[in-house]
């Protein structure tokens, strides 16, 4: 694990009336959601990508769940990905804040 996972899903609309897509929820705030156009006209395709911070997440099997809301009901999107780490980091993120300039050396373990 380290590098986001990305998995992109192509809606097609394939009704005779426009669709509105009101956003994409996710159960986890690992992942984040983007939409390429909020409204589809009859044959149109939009773009949702989900962006996953697999920094947080445990090694092995895992899953991701979301769904896009639209106007013509929710569409369930999942990305499956099995998570090697490479590297540990913990934790996942690290900051530090001077006044003055400052070195710090981070130990390898």
């Amino acid at each position: 694990s380290g590098p986001p996972a990305v998995a992109t899903f192509r809606l097609v609309n394939a009704g005779t009336a426009p669709v509105k897509i009101a956003g994409v929820e996710a159960g986890c705030g690992c992942v984040r959601r983007d939409v390429s156009k909020s409204v589809l006209a009859p044959g149109e395709t939009a773009a949702v990508t989900l962006t996953i911070n697999t920094l947080t997440q445990p090694e092995g099997p895992n899953s991701w769940r979301a769904s896009a809301v639209t106007d013509a009901g929710p569409v369930e999107l999942l990305v499956k990905a099995n998570l090697v780490r490479e590297i540990a980091v913990s934790p996942p993120a690290v900051g530090f804040s001077t006044s003055t300039g400052a070195t710090q050396t981070l130990p390898r373990t």
